[in-house]
């Protein structure tokens, strides 16, 4: 008899992104020095900066100045986080038009991903839903069903340039849902939700949640849009509870550097929030010598702004290249991107019978790695799966080329 005990939760959870058993399948195939192409995680900074992405300077800097400050830096920080990042990404926030931004309202984390975590696991309960989109990010769907809640999805309609079906949402809202969740740019698909459809997300949260129901805007790819201004869900409303997602992994490319933070709008009082911050309080403090970086970087983005421009035309162009390339072969399409670093495409023929199948037999002949669509809540069947468009149109070539020598192979 085993004597440590795993529990259920741990054994059901996944998260497709670092599937283990693929994971296994690439480090076999490095061990017999076969080349590999992976296109599975949205790390700007991986392969030690090969992609030719990096953190601002101004930001680097500002850290390198707080590490050699005799020490000022090296303690703990606050749980809710320090005052000079609250106070930036409140001032930020309102300047974007979120009318009631205060530096009290923002609770800062190591990482976003640490953020959503704990704020799920105040929220949600075994009787409760959230409303997710579908395809999600599947760290949303893995830790509503760790706090034994129910993932309720709305489509993006491929249809409709990845538009979200609000008719979805109003349909899977009820009395036990906690929030709807909007990324916006998307994860996984680099979409971009119009304003239109964020009022109407709106709407439907007001008329359906009754103040009861919040919106979770995930933003964290706002500064990688392609083309036009990005909107703040919580910039459109002044009576629905809109917490708003942030960090500096993503615009800054730096998700190594691990701070993120969510700002709370419209809520009648602070009992979510300070639920949050108790939570915070268990693992002490987010990293601060960060914190006051990026307190700096968002004070003085304009000065970085030249390497902002640079990189998004570069993100601009590896992703159009991945659209036009994956869209030129037969029995593939793919919505083009308009944000972020992801395109996610659906297979229209083959022999596959499930995404998973194809992503398989595609890393086992060509060495390429991708995502199937399945772990982003997508039916195995409909056969999508995701690329990370940061690799250098070189790198690109080489990986399309061989999906499309595959295709054929088997198309």
């Amino acid at each position: 008899m085993a004597l440590i005990r795993i529990t259920n939760r741990a054994q059901k959870a996944s998260y497709p992104i670092r599937d283990v058993e693929i994971g296994a399948r690439v480090a076999a195939l490095k061990k017999k020095g076969v080349k590999t192409y992976e296109l599975n995680i949205g790390d700007p900074g991986a392969y030690d900066g090969l992609y030719g992405f990096a953190m601002f300077k101004g930001i680097k800097d500002a850290l390198v100045h707080n590490i050699q400050t005799n020490g000022r830096f090296d303690g703990y920080a606050t749980e809710q986080g320090e005052r000079v990042l609250l106070e930036a990404v409140a001032a930020d926030a309102k300047k974007r038009g979120i009318h009631d931004a205060k530096p009290d309202n923002v609770v800062a984390g190591n990482g976003l991903s640490e953020i959503v975590d704990y704020l799920i696991g105040v929220s949600v309960e075994k009787g409760t839903n959230m409303v997710l989109p579908r395809p999600d990010y599947p760290l949303y769907t893995a830790r509503v069903n760790w706090y034994e809640g129910t993932p309720r999805y709305y489509d993006l309609d491929p249809e409709n340039a990845l538009q979200p079906k609000v008719e979805q949402i109003e349909a899977a809202i009820d009395g036990n849902t906690f929030a709807v969740v909007n990324i916006n740019p998307s994860n996984p698909t680099g979409a971009v939700c119009t304003e239109e459809k964020m009022k109407a997300i709106i709407d439907v949260v007001k008329d359906k949640g009754k103040g009861n129901v919040a919106i979770l805007s995930d933003e964290i790819y706002r500064l990688l849009r392609f083309e036009g201004k990005h909107v703040s869900m919580a910039s459109l409303t002044k009576d629905v509870p809109v917490i708003t997602l942030d960090g500096l992994s993503k615009g800054y490319y730096a998700p190594g550097w691990r701070t993120g933070h969510a700002l709370f709008s419209n809520f009648p009082d602070d009992k979510l929030k300070n639920a949050l911050v108790k939570v915070c309080g268990f693992r002490l403090s987010a990293n601060k010598a960060v914190q006051h970086a990026y307190a700096h970087g968002i004070r003085h983005f304009s000065e970085d702004d030249a390497e902002a421009r640079k990189y998004l035309a570069m993100l601009k162009e590896r992703a159009n290249y991945t659209s036009q390339r994956l869209n030129a072969i037969p029995g593939i399409r793919c919505v083009p991107p308009k944000g972020a670093f992801y395109a996610f495409p659906q297979l229209l023929k083959g022999p596959w019978k499930t995404d998973k199948e194809f992503v398989i037999q595609l890393l086992e002949e060509e060495g390429v790695r991708v995502v199937h669509g399945s772990g982003f809540a997508m039916k195995p069947e409909d056969r999508f799966f995701r690329v990370v468009t940061l690799p250098d149109l070189k790198t690109q070539k080489e990986a399309y080329d061989r999906i499309e020598r595959f295709v054929k192979k088997y198309g």
